[in-house]
């Protein structure tokens, strides 16, 4: 058989690898450099209370969820980031379930400036921890006995101008 491409005549056939464009930089030691070391939970909870209550309820079910993010430094660059979500699902006044997260990371911040430190901790680093976190609250209430609460994707930044905005305003 014929190879129409030519290589096993004997041509070369150009490569993936060759790439005329130059080699990509490696970051020199004075670089800012933002390392997440570990994610884990810290403290998970689901509270059940009313499981029998929910054969006679009256109301449409509603959720209530909140968000918060604290930044600890615990060493020279290394800091946690503790992501905490709270679900409420209520039924007028009955209480069907609770589930609280507080989701962490431990960060290094290497040669990053002090004006971007507060921005990295309670936006960049929350951004890259929801997903998990997200996904731990939807098992959960599933395994709770009700259908997964799917968050959806949160805008840390734009909580971060607002909050800044508030206080400028202030």
């Amino acid at each position: 058989m014929i190879d129409p491409s030519g290589y096993n005549q004997g041509q070369k056939r150009p490569k993936m690898t060759d790439d005329t464009s130059a080699p990509p930089e490696i970051p020199s030691s004075k670089s800012p450099m933002f390392t997440i070391n570990a994610q884990y939970v810290k403290d998970l909870s689901f509270e059940n209370p009313n499981i029998p209550g929910l054969v006679k309820l009256e109301k449409e079910p509603s959720i209530e969820v909140n968000i918060d993010v604290k930044g600890t430094k615990l060493d020279d660059n290394l800091y946690e980031v503790v992501l905490t979500l709270t679900c409420k699902g209520m039924s007028g006044d009955v209480a069907l379930f609770v589930a609280e997260l507080s989701y962490a990371s431990l960060v290094s911040l290497n040669n990053v400036p002090d004006e971007q430190i507060q921005k990295l901790l309670v936006v960049d680093c929350p951004t890259l921890m929801f997903p998990f976190a997200r996904n731990i609250i939807a098992e959960v209430t599933r395994d709770g006995g009700y259908p997964p609460i799917l968050m959806q994707i949160v805008d840390f930044s734009a909580i971060f101008e607002n909050s800044v905005d508030d206080l400028t305003k202030a």
